[in-house]
């Protein structure tokens, strides 16, 4: 089925909020299975990096260029859609400057990615 499949696809749909570390983490069989211990790795953050309104949301742009350059490398460059992207916050102010410098900071990774990448 694989073989079937294998460069089937005509775009990938991705959303991207954050990036984080990644290490593996094998866990013993759960009865129930389970969603974390399927993943097998263990996650962590950089607290350097930039929070949000959200305990899992940090501000990583470099993290969508990296993505965006991994569909690139091993999905034979088919075009990409970022489906959701954003940040939340706990301000309730429409003064949203933390939003705007999310959104310059990713869009100018997607571009870098596009442009210097290819």
């Amino acid at each position: 089925e694989k073989n079937l499949i294998k460069g089937s696809s005509d775009f990938l749909g991705s959303n991207f909020y954050s990036a984080g570390y990644q290490r593996d983490d094998p866990q013993p069989a759960a009865n129930p299975p389970n969603y974390y211990n399927d993943q097998a790795t263990k996650g962590s953050d950089n607290p350097e990096w930039v929070g949000s309104g959200s305990s899992w949301l940090h501000v990583t742009p470099f993290g969508i260029r990296k993505v965006l350059n991994w569909f690139k490398n091993n999905y034979n460059n088919i075009p990409v859609y970022i489906t959701e992207n954003g940040i939340s916050d706990r301000n309730a102010s429409l003064t949203d400057l933390h939003r705007i410098h999310y959104y310059r900071l990713y869009i100018s990774e997607v571009l870098k990615a596009i442009k210097l990448d290819g």
